[in-house]
């Protein structure tokens, strides 16, 4: 038996994750109430996502990494996908934190991709070289 199956948590954690990103179609935003270690209460938003029992607590992180990709109302967020994954963090108690994905920026052009460089032939030593 296992702790998460003894105590349940209706949060999604890194560990939920595993070493994979996870993409998710959210269902929607609220406020949620929040009790820390030492029994004090706090509002978060949390994240809802289609066929998912459990939520995303939106830290200032996630929140601007959705914001980036899908505007900064949460009510424009319903229907969009995001990608979660497990990033190493300092603070959490497993060493991780479950964080949304940023996408890499297309590329507008411009820059010309690199060539690969001819090989280079051996040149022999010859009588008929001049010095």
């Amino acid at each position: 038996m296992k702790m998460n199956e003894v105590y349940p948590s209706k949060w999604i954690k890194a560990e939920d994750l595993g070493e994979d990103d996870v993409q998710l179609k959210i269902a929607g935003v609220e406020m949620e109430e929040l009790t820390n270690e030492s029994g004090k209460k706090d509002s978060k938003p949390a994240c809802s996502f289609v066929g998912q029992s459990k939520k995303l607590i939106l830290s200032k992180t996630n929140w601007t990494r959705i914001a980036a990709q899908h505007g900064d109302d949460s009510d424009g967020w319903i229907g969009k996908v995001i990608t979660l994954y497990a990033e190493p963090e300092a603070k959490s108690d497993s060493g991780y934190a479950a964080r949304v994905k940023v996408p890499k920026p297309k590329a507008a052009g411009g820059l010309a991709k690199p060539a690969l460089a001819a090989p280079v032939a051996a040149v022999e030593e010859s009588d008929d070289v001049p010095s």
